[in-house]
């Protein structure tokens, strides 16, 4: 079982989304997480690496959900879209 952490950065963001957004970044990050557990990433997960052990997961066409992974524990960094996306990782 891999450890899950929610930075302040990410509830931040999370927060300012409608609640059919936080719903689809819900389910994302559910079908995400049991994905990597079952060692299995389905195609349309929509996974793409972003810079060194930054990756990002497409929510929607619109949305994306930012995480690190480091041994068994998942870090979410962020919700935004592509522009949010692109100044946090300018801001690391």
């Amino acid at each position: 079982m891999r450890r899950v952490e929610y930075k302040k950065s990410f509830d931040n963001t999370y927060r300012n989304c409608s609640t059919a957004e936080q719903l689809k970044v819900d389910l994302a990050i559910r079908g995400f997480l049991d994905a990597v557990e079952k060692k299995e990433l389905p195609k349309g997960v929509g996974l793409k690496r972003l810079q060194n052990d930054h990756w990002e997961i497409r929510v929607d066409l619109r949305l994306r959900v930012t995480f690190r992974m480091s041994g068994d524990q998942v870090e979410f960094g962020l919700v935004g879209n592509h522009e949010a996306v692109r100044k946090f990782l300018k801001n690391l």
